[in-house]
């Protein structure tokens, strides 16, 4: 969503609707097989990966430019911008992690990988989980012009949808069953858990992650930082390929019905002035 428009992604079509009437803007096709993937809204260009890499006019729908090199289906494209302004869409592809001018979709760089999970990012880091098993899951120092790996560990997951967060010098990512807490400057492995879970990515709030576990059934919440800690559990019965959302302080999950909302928390202020009466 972005300035008063919700882009969404269909079986063969980008959409844009008018976030308070629900009126179709407008519509354009996909370059190829539905994606698993959400676009990414920046600089006016909506950025779709479905096979190809492809930019629209976020205004008109016009499509202004594809790139296959950058293309896959299931990771979603992201918006990264260096201390000097320097914006670049970085998508994880099918063989490679590429980085693309957003204004052309010309390649800046290019590094081996590839696969479903979105990229994260912490100033200059960034953390993936790449689909080459002698790669696994890696961390990247990443430029305008370049990208370093600092370190990896080798894994060949089931499934490698899932994608990390990163928080207070901290990498998290939930794989095919597994929970890890890695520090972010060198790779070592602070903490890890077997937790049934799929491919589904966890979000942060509030100093804390929300992780989809039991194929959706469940959102358990884990603080971040410090020891692992598991705060709670949730039944909610949500489906378990969608990763949940925040928003205005509501927990959104797809359910098998549509999208539901949860109860906003009471502001703290307005709490005391009602029990004041």
């Amino acid at each position: 969503m972005a300035d008063g428009k919700v882009f969404a992604l269909g079986s063969t079509q980008t959409h844009c609707v008018d976030a308070l009437t629900g009126r179709l803007l407008w519509s354009a096709p996909l370059p190829g097989k539905a994606p698993g993937s959400s676009p990414l809204v920046a600089g006016g260009r909506v950025f779709v990966n479905s096979g190809q890499l492809v930019a629209y006019d976020a205004a008109t729908g016009k499509e202004l430019w594809r790139q296959d090199k950058a293309g896959g289906s299931n990771a979603s494209p992201a918006h990264w911008r260096d201390a000097s302004g320097v914006e670049l869409v970085i998508c994880n592809s099918r063989n490679a992690l590429v980085a693309v001018k957003p204004d052309t979709g010309a390649i800046v760089w290019s590094t081996p990988g590839g696969g479903d999970s979105t990229p994260a990012f912490s100033g200059n880091h960034l953390a993936v989980q790449m689909k080459t098993a002698a790669i696994g899951f890696a961390a990247y120092e990443i430029s305008a012009t370049a990208a370093t790996r600092k370190w990896n560990h080798a894994s060949d997951p089931r499934r490698t949808q899932s994608s990390p967060i990163i928080h207070e010098g901290r990498v998290y990512h939930m794989e095919d069953g597994e929970q890890f807490c890695w520090e972010l400057a060198g790779g070592k492995l602070l903490w890890k858990e077997s937790v049934p879970g799929e491919i589904s990515s966890p979000i942060l709030a509030d100093g804390k992650l929300f992780v989809p576990i039991n194929k959706g059934n469940n959102i358990q919440i884990l603080r971040a930082g410090g020891e692992r800690e598991e705060l709670g559990r949730a039944l909610v019965r949500a489906t378990w390929c969608p990763s949940p959302a925040i928003a205005d302080g509501r927990l959104l999950l797809r359910m098998k019905d549509g999208i539901h909302a949860s109860h906003r928390r009471p502001d703290a202020a307005a709490v005391r002035q009602a029990e004041k009466g």
